[in-house]
């Protein structure tokens, strides 16, 4: 989904969950198919998983500043700033500039816009 072909990421997403409909990664899923969504331009698809995914207790820092990036792209800002909130508060230590430099592979185009979101958001 980062640097591939994101129709195949969504094809091979849907089969994942359909074989293991409980998996406790489901929220990594979520995430992944709203970063395929976002690639392919539907906006509306990839707030829609990103906000699914940031609602699962099991979601950790990346997912969740992820879910706030690809909502805030979708100028969903409220509910960024309200998940960038629980992300602090949840791991007050976390480092955004990780996300950057653990998905070393995210397209320049996402990169960019994650960046001016994150700018927005905590202007």
């Amino acid at each position: 989904c980062h640097a591939g072909d994101p129709t195949r990421a969504l094809e091979s997403l849907g089969r994942s969950e359909t074989l293991s409909p409980f998996d406790p990664f489901l929220p990594s899923i979520q995430i992944t198919r709203a970063i395929a969504h976002l690639r392919l331009g539907d906006l509306d698809a990839a707030a829609h998983w990103a906000a699914r995914s940031a609602t699962h207790r099991r979601a950790y820092g990346h997912m969740l500043a992820n879910a706030a990036l690809i909502l805030q792209e979708a100028r969903r800002t409220e509910e960024a700033k309200g998940i960038m909130a629980n992300l602090r508060r949840r791991e007050p230590d976390y480092d955004i500039e990780g996300l950057f430099t653990t998905f070393y592979s995210l397209p320049a185009d996402v990169e960019y816009s994650f960046r001016k979101g994150l700018a927005a958001l905590t202007a």
